[in-house]
């Protein structure tokens, strides 16, 4: 898990007012479509890092109303484009949090301007990695990878054994063959 900073400033009180994730209102700003009741902040700032993309509000954080868990999926954008495509086993779908700095561990005396903080992106992966990084914000929250990305994942593991069993097989076609 990584966190990268988001590169904006943001309100200290402007989250304050969220909804509910569940009102789903999509917004366009952009390229990137924004599902969910993201804050202004929250939208000005995810449109600046993100392109070609939808985000959807998963959930706020229990325990801070600034902390949102959010899921990024791939737009194509590049359909009928002809050539070599570098990346084209980037995942189509990530989970992030977007939160304010030393949200865990922040000093008691730390006193950080009132108009402007900085705000993070957090990759996660699954429950057990926002449950460590994020302990009692989001208790209810399961984060499950699709069905395309575990059978990504064990294609992956399998490849190894697989080279293994072929040469195997050809090892012993070559040594029946000699004698």
């Amino acid at each position: 898990m990584t966190s990268e900073s988001a590169g904006a400033s943001a309100d200290r009180g402007g989250a304050g007012g969220a909804g509910h994730p569940g009102d789903q209102h999509t917004r366009r700003i952009g390229t990137v479509e924004l599902a969910g009741d993201f804050t202004p902040v929250e939208r000005e700032l995810l449109a600046a890092q993100f392109g070609e993309c939808r985000l959807e509000l998963l959930a706020r954080s229990q325990l801070e109303p600034r902390v949102a868990l959010f899921r990024w999926t791939a737009v194509p954008s590049d359909l009928g484009r002809s050539g070599p495509s570098p990346l084209a086993a980037a995942p189509a779908r990530a989970t992030y949090v977007l939160h304010p700095p030393g949200l865990a561990a922040e000093p008691a005396g730390a006193e950080r301007p009132a108009r402007h903080i900085e705000l993070l992106l957090t990759r996660v992966d699954n429950t057990r990695g926002l449950q460590a990084r994020f302990p009692g914000h989001f208790p209810d929250v399961s984060i499950a990878p699709s069905w395309r990305q575990r059978l990504r994942r064990w294609w992956f593991r399998a490849i190894p054994a697989l080279i293994v069993i072929g040469l195997a097989l050809w090892l012993a076609l070559a040594l029946r063959n000699l004698g």
